[in-house]
């Protein structure tokens, strides 16, 4: 399966264009215990990747199914995806968004084996944020700023406020 990507970068959301949009070549691999879905790169060994990093799929699956919960998401619209390299943190695909867990692994996974979720949670809450805009406009624009901004403000007022 071939996907179009887009990046998604928390320090510079909004200015992000002239560039070609690469393609991952990913294949599904597999459930999560909450039932996420997990896609490969095609160049990626499962039996060497599940036994490595099983613990932090199911992490990473807690985490997206409590930031799909408030943005009032279907689960089945989280997908986790893992590459051995590129730059793209999430992206997303007919309503489908894929959050890469070599950034989780990298940036919030030994955090979140200890308990300490805040930091993940609000990066991810913004990767998402982004996610989502590209289903109202596809290019990176300011239009597109807007949108994000509309959508992680009025998700996290209405969580972060009454939680």
């Amino acid at each position: 399966m071939r996907f179009s990507v887009c990046f998604s970068h928390l320090l510079n959301i909004s200015v992000l264009t002239g560039r070609e949009s690469p393609s991952h070549d990913i294949t599904f691999a597999g459930n999560s215990a909450l039932g996420i879905k997990l896609y490969l790169d095609r160049k990626v060994k499962m039996q060497d990747f599940f036994g490595k990093n099983a613990a932090a799929v199911n992490s990473f699956s807690k985490l997206l199914k409590e930031i799909a919960e408030i943005y009032s998401l279907k689960i089945t619209s989280m997908h986790i995806y893992f590459d051995e390299q590129g730059t793209a943190i999430a992206f997303n695909t007919n309503g489908s968004i894929f959050c890469n867990l070599r950034f989780f692994l990298q940036l919030h996974a030994e955090a979140v084996a200890k308990g300490n979720t805040e930091k993940a949670l609000t990066y991810w809450f913004v990767v998402v944020a982004h996610e989502l805009a590209h289903n109202l406009v596809s290019d990176h624009s300011a239009q597109h700023s807007f949108y994000a901004y509309v959508y992680y403000l009025t998700s996290s007022s209405t969580h972060f406020i009454t939680s």
